[in-house]
């Protein structure tokens, strides 16, 4: 493959994601700024940033499951799209951790994942589900459970092993990561996850002030989230892109047509 190409073709994506960053954060706040009631709307449990955001990780995930799959194993690892699906695995797990949108349905609850009866016990997700006002059946959420868990302890564990068996590779490529294009848009989506936390605290505190509490409840404010969704949503983002540059680099196509090339 050109290299210059590629790097071509690297440089344009970037101004590309650029451009899109600053119309979406600026639309982002004219909404909040013309229609506060719309953004609100738009930040709930369930609404429109989440779901994106929640199957935007899912896609950067199935896409580095799917680099890895194409990779010869043994005569080029791409430990870097490995270390890319447990990271994502877990950032889309941890979107669901209130069964929020799957495809549009609340089938599996991730933050279930750590409590022994939920295995054992099928009247668990009897009282779970009254509790939550579900409409789907205890049968229907403790076989997606099972499922759900099963498949994301099952990918997990791969990953591991395989980061295991090319350790070397694996601490090689992770100190080189920031010197990627790839790396640096997941060290920035990382980052921003983090800073999305923190602001989300932080706004969170502002908002439960007693000094706001008019405010707060003449306006229907729902703190942090009109703040940290959309933040995250941006997050995810660059995690996708950087899913997107890593098979760009790997295979130096976007079909699945051609032989595969180192993903360093």
């Amino acid at each position: 493959m050109d290299v210059g190409a590629f790097r071509r073709a690297g440089g344009g994506f970037s101004k590309a994601f650029a451009v899109f960053s600053v119309l979406y954060f600026a639309v982002v706040a004219a909404i909040g700024l013309l229609d506060f009631d719309t953004l609100q709307k738009l930040s709930v449990e369930d609404g429109l940033i989440e779901w994106i955001t929640a199957n935007s990780l899912l896609t950067a995930w199935l896409l580095a499951i799917l680099i890895l799959i194409r990779q010869p194993w043994r005569t080029q690892p791409c430990c870097t799209a490995a270390f890319f699906a447990a990271g994502l695995c877990l950032a889309w797990g941890r979107e669901l951790a209130w069964g929020r949108p799957f495809i549009g349905r609340r089938l599996w609850y991730s933050r279930n994942l750590f409590h022994a009866r939920t295995y054992v016990d099928r009247t668990y997700f009897a009282r779970f589900g009254e509790s939550q006002g579900l409409a789907e059946g205890p049968a229907m959420l403790y076989t997606s459970h099972l499922v759900f868990t099963a498949v994301v302890v099952m990918v997990l564990t791969t990953v591991c092993i395989y980061l295991f068996r090319h350790r070397g590779r694996f601490l090689s490529d992770l100190k080189a990561l920031h010197r990627r294009t790839y790396g640096r848009y997941f060290l920035l989506g990382l980052g921003t996850y983090v800073v999305a936390q923190i602001v989300g605290r932080l706004s969170a505190m502002v908002f439960e002030c007693d000094a706001l509490a008019s405010w707060h409840e003449a306006h229907h404010v729902l703190g942090h989230r009109v703040i940290d969704e959309p933040i995250e949503l941006w997050g995810a983002m660059c995690f996708l892109a950087s899913v997107i540059m890593l098979w760009r680099r790997c295979f130096g196509r976007w079909d699945a047509i051609g032989g595969c090339r180192p993903c360093d």
